[in-house]
């Protein structure tokens, strides 16, 4: 890869299915090391692989962008509802957002079957938590609507239980 930046490495790492990552990570790594960019082969090996609710959720992101953007919106107002503390709309949005993220779910399955792919039903049952958790703050709706991975989906804050990940237990909950 000619001028080799993370960025690129970012974006073409994050666009691979699942079971290719490790492998070309691994390359891209190599490729950095040779070219005496030792900082650069740090910060790709710290890419982690994404799981497959990630995966196909960033697919979804990149082939029908839209979709989010749908996501996003509602996103927006509800906090602008939470903002004004006005239950009704709140309820009313999250009702809406239930349906959205649904219809999403849906769609983050189409998109992976027109690849070649398919969703299995543990990572269908994880796509609501890395699409609400994709909007869930500023930072993480501004890396998810770009279309790329890091950090929203995949990257290093799924590493540190962001997106992606399995969701944790609150303590004293069973």
């Amino acid at each position: 890869m000619a001028a080799m930046d993370l960025d690129a490495a970012v974006d073409e790492l994050y666009g691979l299915a699942p079971e290719d990552f490790l492998t070309r990570r691994k390359a891209l790594v190599a490729a950095a090391k040779s070219a005496a960019d030792p900082d650069l082969a740090r910060e790709i090996t710290a890419l982690r692989k994404p799981t497959v609710a990630a995966w196909a959720v960033n697919l979804l992101a990149r082939r029908r962008p839209e979709e989010l953007d749908r996501l996003a919106e509602l996103a927006e107002d509800l906090r602008a509802a939470q903002r004004d503390l006005d239950g009704p709309e709140m309820t009313r949005l999250g009702r809406e957002r239930t349906a959205l993220v649904d219809e999403l779910v849906a769609a983050t399955a189409s998109v992976v079957t027109a690849a070649g792919g398919r969703l299995p039903p543990p990572a269908a049952a994880a796509a609501p938590a890395a699409l609400g958790g994709a909007l869930a703050t500023q930072e993480a709706r501004g890396a998810a609507l770009p279309r790329r991975s890091p950090p929203a989906f995949g990257g290093r804050a799924c590493a540190q239980g962001s997106i992606g990940t399995a969701p944790t237990r609150s303590r004293g909950r069973p």
